[in-house]
């Protein structure tokens, strides 16, 4: 509960003010507009023999105007996400916010949600996540 509690403190701490324009917003329902560039992957287990079986990878991905990524989930895959340019909206819970260049959001085992570029122009993330190994 303790660990819960302080990731929900730094999630919002870490997190941009609330957008009240973003309520009416649709969830989108197939991924579409998304580039995704490999940067880096390593396996854990030479490191941490306790996460054998994950990777830790780091990601470019580009939405371009208009680009989007249906509800998903982070239960097996945490991760951190940095907004490198441009702006993005990120949807959890019910809550819809936007996020610009510099902002950041941890993704936890708890974390259901989706993604949308509903600006005119690309927005670039860097996605750094423990993802299970194939």
């Amino acid at each position: 509960m303790y660990l819960k509690t302080l990731t929900t403190i730094v999630a919002l701490a870490a997190s941009p003010v609330l957008a009240d324009d973003l309520h009416n917003i649709t969830e989108p329902t197939e991924s579409k507009g998304i580039t995704i560039e490999p940067l880096q992957k390593s396996d854990l287990v030479e490191q941490l023999p306790q996460f054998k079986g994950f990777d830790f990878r780091a990601r470019r991905l580009t939405f371009a105007a208009g680009a989007s990524f249906p509800k998903h989930n982070h239960a097996v895959r945490p991760g951190f996400v940095y907004v490198e340019s441009g702006e993005i909206i990120e949807s959890r819970n019910g809550v819809t916010r936007k996020f610009k260049a510099g902002d950041t959001w941890i993704e936890t085992a708890d974390t259901e949600h989706w993604i949308r570029n509903i600006s005119d122009k690309d927005t670039v993330i860097i996605a750094v996540d423990l993802p299970k190994q194939k």
